[in-house]
């Protein structure tokens, strides 16, 4: 036998039905459904009341966002981070303005005071090898970098060029890092 916790499903509960029509007896259609011997008598009980074997609505409060409205805030918030609980409510404006029921949205989405994604760490040695040195490798035959001056040096067979985190600079090298 099943828990009684357990509500039968409709179709299950139309089956009762229709073997009983068949004319087997409450017990006969409990042990082939595996349905104790009292749900299958209240199922048809309800049914010669009633007649229906639909489950009765549920009370209490509607929901008031339906699911699409809900994607929208989230997608307000992944395109944009930083956007407000008050601004999202006059934005979206489906059914309630209230900010509470925008941030209960937000909070099953596991969205909590929004700010903008921290980026990873990258330190100052690795970002100038990634992207100043590695951009203009192929200009330049050595790139440098200076740490007293935090400023970048380029060389090439030709010509000279320093730069200061991307501004040109006419100031000598101190001490510099040099990577090939």
């Amino acid at each position: 036998m099943t828990s009684k916790s357990k509500e039968l499903h409709v179709n299950v509960k139309n089956t009762i039905i229709r073997l009983r029509n068949e004319g087997l007896t409450y017990r006969a259609i409990g042990v082939q459904l595996n349905i104790s011997l009292f749900t299958v008598r209240s199922v048809v009980k309800k049914f010669k009341e009633t007649g229906s074997t639909e489950n009765k609505t549920r009370s209490g409060r509607p929901r008031i966002f339906s699911t699409r409205e809900k994607r929208v805030i989230i997608n307000k918030v992944k395109k944009n981070p930083k956007i407000s609980a008050p601004q999202i409510a006059r934005d979206v404006a489906f059914t309630s303005q209230k900010t509470f029921s925008v941030r209960n949205v937000l909070h099953e989405k596991s969205y909590y005071g929004r700010a903008a994604r921290k980026k990873p760490f990258i330190s100052e040695i690795n970002w100038i090898k990634r992207d100043i040195c590695g951009l203009v490798s192929s200009e330049y035959d050595e790139c440098s970098y200076t740490i007293a001056e935090e400023s970048f040096q380029y060389q090439s067979s030709d010509k000279t060029t320093q730069y200061c985190l991307g501004r040109l600079l006419d100031s000598k090298a101190t001490s510099t890092v040099t990577f090939s």
